[in-house]
């Protein structure tokens, strides 16, 4: 499912981890799980987002996690979003990448 020319495996040596190191690291419970995430297999939200984070952006949790990519499609394409600077709503321009879960606790926790 991934689409990026840079893979897991391409983080996961960058970084000098193995296998079991590297899961740990993305909150994988198994070494055997995580060789197969590496290998294309699809994994959850958590871990698709904790890889993406891990690698700067440079992995794209939608390529690892349908959810993802789902969530994103209707927040860029389709889901009316709040400007927060003019208060209405409309389209997303695509000019903002869409926010990962910890900006968005971020943002919650700021506005409180």
């Amino acid at each position: 499912m991934q689409t990026t020319d840079f893979s897991i495996r391409d983080l996961r040596e960058e970084l000098k981890l193995n296998l079991e190191a590297f899961a740990a690291e993305v909150g994988v419970s198994s070494k055997g799980y995580m060789s197969r995430i590496e290998r294309g297999e699809p994994c959850s939200v958590k871990v698709a987002l904790a890889i993406e984070a891990i690698s700067g952006g440079r992995i794209d949790a939608a390529g690892l996690c349908e959810d993802v990519r789902l969530s994103r499609h209707a927040l860029t394409d389709t889901a009316p979003q709040h400007t927060p600077s003019t208060g209405k709503t409309g389209k997303m321009s695509g000019a903002e990448p869409p926010l990962t879960m910890p900006a968005l606790r971020d943002r919650r926790e700021a506005r409180a």
